[in-house]
């Protein structure tokens, strides 16, 4: 089941959107590719995480209790979020997995923080894929 959200949307419409996308599949199956898509508050706190970007981080060995991305990838979170804005950046987990991420987000309505998407590095074809660029309103 898919759901068109219009903007602006808050993070309840987001988090009820993905809730309903993911109703009814097996984990792991129908899913599509290993996106996760979190919402980043002003100061680098998560505020949403998605179903994939949980799974995303458990294998890559990072604490499901994480509050704040610095503690999901190494390097100043802030500055990474703003060099993804113009372009698709590689970031490394804070964890000893080894795997590279790209990562792209655009601010969120308001300024109120970051909507970022990321996957492994290895899945770099799909940076264009349609539901990334939509998420991004990358042209």
């Amino acid at each position: 089941m898919s759901r068109l959200l219009e903007k602006p949307f808050d993070l309840q419409d987001l988090h009820e959107a993905v809730d309903g996308a993911l109703a009814g599949c097996k984990a792991g199956e129908g899913l599509g590719p290993p996106i996760a898509a979190l919402t980043v508050g002003i100061a680098g706190e998560l505020e949403f995480t998605s179903q994939r970007a949980t799974e995303i981080l458990a294998a890559a060995g990072i604490s499901l209790e994480v509050t704040h991305l610095d503690e999901v990838v190494a390097g100043d979170s802030l500055e990474l979020l703003a060099a993804s804005e113009e372009d698709w950046v590689e970031v490394r987990p804070r964890s000893d997995s080894g795997e590279g991420w790209l990562m792209r987000a655009r601010r969120r309505a308001g300024q109120t923080g970051w909507l970022a998407v990321f996957w492994p590095l290895e899945e770099e074809q799909r940076r264009s894929e349609p539901r990334v660029r939509m998420m991004c309103e990358m042209r």
